[in-house]
């Protein structure tokens, strides 16, 4: 009598069979027969099911030899063994044969040597052995099946070449037949990059089937450097180190200590980008490797020779740094066969380097962001210079009116781009000098120089000031800096309280309350948050809430004046 077996309840004896996994490959191997029905030895029959859930089902039932699954009916009927075939349109018919004690254990052995895979990969190349029957269906003599294989290959058919191995592959599962479907997958010329894919990815996981059934040295061998090759198509020539190592140690060979050195030179740990950095006060050159350093366990000292003991050596994740040098000079140095990654890998031989310290790039900026000035014809701003005689100025005034709308756009107290310059000389400002200014040099050393803003400006009136400084003939604004800076009698202080943000205005000349000063609160936006007057004390005040806007509404500026002024 049949009975029905929900799938909920066949699902359940997957995790019990992944449990007792304990190699990377199916506990039965199926052997397909299309429109066969095999007769006899039943054992018990789901339906309402698939394919790949019957097969399942064979496969975690220890006294199931072979199954016929009713593509029609979607039934499935497991069998302790076949009386007789008889055709049947629509049945898929399979024999299973268990993995036997041999193949388990070169099959565990092996795999624990594959530490240097993803955990995907094993997976991967399980569930391919699992399915490569039903993508290369067919029944006859794996040999003849293979002989054709060849056969397509020589004519460079390696698309036919690869079903061929694949149906050989299916009937006897040998190592060497797994190796061939790997090579012929990835010599297939895609039709697309998507396709690409998919080949490198089956000649990998096939290199895997063919190394986990290696019986001896030689296979091993064969199928380790098959799989590194195809480690490398993929981009993960890394890995492929290890693969080749892996051949090396089961079966030397001149070829593959070749194939070493080849991959280790392009894949292995390596440095692969260096850096000079002459611009700053103490230069320093970077080597970048492929691989993160043991930072702080170890003494990279030991591993680089170095012309003189003044200079330094420190690891930075994947960067090993000099410093100590000077500017002007000529590195000769080498670091030594044996420097170690945090992985465990090393230099393989030893790397000489040589690298040019040059001065330092001529270059000028300001050390502040903003200056508060008195009105005197003796106010200076200062500016560091480097490798420089002369810099360009400009310096450009902005009325209020002109400053709100600055202060809207967003560019009071910011470095000023070629553009900004332009529109703030055009639109919001005045430019009120332009010209040359002579400045201090020493070679490579951070030089500060005063300029003179009496000099250059006569009588300075109060207002808010933007000055921008750039090399001679230097037009990209990314090189040019930017100081702002207010010229006033006036000195505010604040104190922010709880209930109120206390202003006190006095005269920078004399120190002296500054009653009768007009306050006004300015926001991002430009608007006017509030006004105040001093009283005699020069004191004002501005309750909490008007500084508590956000973004347009914001505070951004506190300004002092007299009427008229």
């Amino acid at each position: 009598m049949l009975r029905r077996l929900p799938c909920l309840a066949l699902s359940l004896l997957f995790p019990v069979w992944a449990l007792a996994q304990d190699v990377p490959l199916p506990q039965k191997r199926a052997i397909y027969e299309a429109d066969v029905d095999f007769y006899g030895g039943d054992l018990r029959s789901i339906f309402d099911t698939t394919l790949e859930l019957c097969r399942a089902a064979c496969e975690a039932e220890g006294s199931c030899r072979a199954f016929t699954y009713n593509t029609r009916a979607a039934a499935c009927f497991l069998k302790t063994g076949v009386e007789r075939r008889d055709p049947y349109i629509g049945a898929l018919s399979a024999m299973m044969v268990p993995l036997d004690d041999p193949a388990r254990a070169i099959a565990a052995a092996r795999a624990a040597e594959l530490d240097f895979l993803r955990a995907d990969d094993l997976a991967g190349a399980e569930e391919q052995a699992r399915e490569v029957a039903l993508d290369y269906p067919g029944t006859g003599d794996a040999q003849a099946r293979m002989a054709a294989a060849q056969a397509a290959a020589r004519g460079f058919d390696f698309r036919r070449a690869q079903a061929a191995a694949g149906q050989a592959v299916a009937l006897a599962d040998d190592s060497a037949m797994w190796r061939a479907f790997s090579e012929y997958s990835a010599r297939i010329d895609p039709r697309s990059s998507t396709e690409r894919r998919e080949l490198w990815r089956t000649a990998l996981l096939a290199a895997i089937n063919a190394h986990l059934r290696a019986a001896t040295p030689g296979e091993r061998a064969d199928a380790l450097v098959r799989m590194a090759e195809t480690l490398e198509d993929i981009g993960r020539g890394r890995d492929s180190i290890d693969a080749l190592r892996l051949a090396q140690a089961a079966a030397p060979a001149p070829e593959i200590e070749a194939a070493i050195d080849r991959a280790v030179a392009l894949f292995g740990f390596r440095v692969v980008d260096t850096q000079v950095d002459s611009d700053t006060a103490s230069p320093r050159v970077c080597l970048r490797f492929s691989e993160r350093l043991v930072a702080g366990a170890v003494d990279y000292g030991d591993y680089v020779n170095l012309p003189s003991d003044d200079l330094s050596v420190s690891a930075e994740e994947d960067r090993l740094c000099i410093d100590g040098l000077s500017h002007g000079t000529r590195l000769e140095m080498a670091l030594r066969a044996g420097l170690p990654a945090q992985s465990g890998e090393v230099l393989s031989r030893t790397v000489p380097q040589s690298f040019y310290i040059r001065d330092r790039s001529p270059a000028a900026r300001f050390p502040g962001r903003a200056y508060v000035l008195p009105r005197s014809a003796g106010a200076q701003i200062p500016i560091e210079t480097v490798n420089t005689g002369e810099v360009e100025v400009a310096i450009h005034t902005i009325p209020d009116a002109g400053l709100r709308d600055a202060l809207r756009e967003g560019l009071v107290g910011q470095q000023l781009r070629g553009y900004d310059e332009e529109r703030l000389r055009a639109e919001r400002g005045e430019t009120v000098w332009t010209g040359s200014a002579q400045v201090a040099t020493e070679l490579n050393a951070d030089v500060t120089t005063l300029l003179p803003l009496g000099e250059a400006l006569g009588e300075i009136r109060p207002g808010v000031y933007v000055m921008t400084a750039r090399l001679p003939g230097t037009e990209d604004w990314r090189q040019a800096a930017t100081q702002w800076f207010i010229v006033t009698d006036l000195g505010l202080s604040t104190v922010q309280g709880a209930e109120a943000t206390h202003v006190f205005v006095r005269s920078l000349a004399t120190a002296e309350p500054k009653p009768g000063a007009t306050l006004r609160l300015i926001a991002r936006s430009g608007a006017e948050l509030g006004r105040a007057q001093a009283d005699d004390q020069g004191y004002a005040r501005f309750d909490a809430g008007l500084l508590r806007g956000t973004s347009a509404d914001a505070p951004a500026l506190l300004s002092a004046s007299f009427e008229g002024e």
